[in-house]
């Protein structure tokens, strides 16, 4: 019993149902596989780092893999993975490894490095650092990382549900409206629909990093809209490179989410939009402006913006009820 009082039922059920939706998420699924099958050979040695349910790792050993190290730190997927592998005939190539990535030490000697801890934007689950970790120290020359490179993708979109929906619940919700868009947050399928052409943010090049990242920076990108007045936000994704020419975007995944920064709608219907966002491990911020021929709007947004306000009409609030006592 000491052993699993560690272990709660509300994690393990999390856990579980985010692996289901791993495993349903038939693009994502198909996309790996057939990155794996055209870089396994026989006989091929392979690292899969944070295996999570042993997919990749029982995938590679039947693709003929001749040694697969499977490294998850999530004690309680183990049995999990054991079971697959037994279940799907490849026991004795699949080793399973339950330790923190930073803390395995094997040989040089892989083939091909796997690893699906990217983050809806990257970085929330060390991609980065492990990849060159794995690259430096446990993939052999020549060797191939799947993804090899990550791709932050952005574009305008419009919102096709109003606040509150519908809209007749409250006829005025511009004081609600000014927070909720300082607010950053994932974008649900079928709630927004692109209003300009994707643009590449920024590129994180997994196969030649040289110093890990743990967070996106200074990033900016522009578009010519003839409808910026339908504008609710800036929608971010990533785009993965899983061989030469083999790209998959998490946009419509159901592994992945859209992170969305909003924004108040403009009131010029044609210009230059120019998004610019600050993305650090704890804090963010952005900046719109759109240049038409009315001149130039701009505005500034963030949670801290937001919480700034909330909180001054606190004080204020608890002034005067002091100043009435």
């Amino acid at each position: 019993m000491a052993v699993h009082a560690r272990f709660s039922l509300s994690h393990f059920q999390s856990i579980i149902r985010y692996h289901e939706a791993l495993l349903r998420d038939r693009p994502r699924n198909a996309a790996f596989r057939r990155a794996l099958a055209r870089v396994i050979r026989p006989g091929a040695r392979v690292l899969d780092v944070g295996s999570g349910s042993g997919l990749w790792a029982v995938v590679a050993a039947r693709l003929g893999a001749r040694r697969v190290v499977a490294v998850e730190r999530e004690p309680l997927l183990r049995p999990l993975i054991e079971r697959l592998v037994a279940e799907n005939g490849v026991a004795d190539r699949v080793e399973i490894v339950t330790r923190d990535f930073r803390r395995v030490e094997l040989r040089r000697e892989f083939d091909v490095v796997v690893s699906e801890t990217v983050g809806s934007m990257a970085f929330e689950e060390d991609i980065v650092p492990i990849m060159v970790r794995a690259r430096d120290h446990f993939l052999r020359r020549g060797g191939a990382l799947i993804p090899g490179a990550i791709v932050f993708r952005a574009a305008p979109v419009r919102l096709l549900r109003d606040l509150p929906d519908p809209r007749t619940l409250l006829p005025a919700v511009r004081s609600l409206r000014e927070v909720v868009s300082q607010i950053p947050r994932p974008l649900l399928q079928g709630e927004y629909e692109l209003a300009g052409p994707a643009a590449d943010l920024d590129r994180v090049e997994l196969e030649g990093a040289a110093v890990p990242r743990t967070e996106l920076g200074d990033v900016s990108a522009s578009w010519d809209l003839a409808r910026a007045d339908r504008i609710d936000g800036i929608a971010i994704w990533l785009s993965l490179r899983l061989g030469p020419r083999a790209w998959l975007e998490t946009r419509g995944s159901a592994a992945w989410s859209v992170k969305l920064y909003p924004i108040e709608r403009f009131r010029q219907r044609r210009g230059r939009l120019t998004f610019r966002l600050h993305s650090f491990a704890k804090r963010e911020h952005w900046e719109v402006a759109l240049d038409g021929r009315q001149g130039r709007q701009e505005a500034h947004y963030g949670p801290e913006f937001a919480y700034g306000s909330i909180f001054a009409a606190l004080r204020r609030g608890a002034r005067a009820k002091g100043g009435g006592a």
